[in-house]
């Protein structure tokens, strides 16, 4: 039997048509998460966010992050220290499952535990409210 055009336009189509099926069950594999259960309902509050963000900005430097042995070191600012109403998030893109939450830490400095830590790629999110103004700073961290 020769090879033709015919048989390598069909040879082709089969070699696609099987990438293509491939890369379906793949995608179909992989973990997706959505960023909030209340992913919707944060989309329409997104102006306050924004200005949160604008009023922290005073504050973007005295928040600091340190890997030490011990864990994730965070040094908060001082306003936090006197407010009620603080949390701290530490957001896993690619894992809900290792999101952390602290409230109202008592002390300038939270020290997260390197057993509730894995080795990655996070997001510090640092939110307060103090004289009716909501703050918040966010940090990109790698432990």
């Amino acid at each position: 039997m020769k090879f033709t055009w015919g048989w390598g336009i069909a040879l082709f189509l089969v070699a696609f048509m099987s990438y293509i099926l491939s890369m379906v069950f793949k995608a179909q594999e992989v973990q997706t998460d959505l960023y909030a259960e209340d992913y919707y309902e944060q989309e329409i509050n997104f102006q306050h966010k924004i200005d949160a963000k604008t009023n922290a900005i005073q504050f973007n430097d005295s928040v600091s992050v340190e890997n030490t042995e011990a864990g994730l070191m965070i040094r908060l600012p001082q306003i936090i220290k006197n407010n009620a109403s603080a949390e701290i998030s530490l957001y896993r893109p690619n894992n809900a499952n290792l999101d952390l939450k602290y409230v109202h830490p008592k002390d300038e400095f939270l020290l997260i535990n390197k057993d509730k830590l894995v080795a990655g790629k996070y997001t510090l999110s640092v939110n307060w409210k103090a004289d009716n103004k909501h703050f918040i700073v966010d940090k990109k961290i790698t432990y």
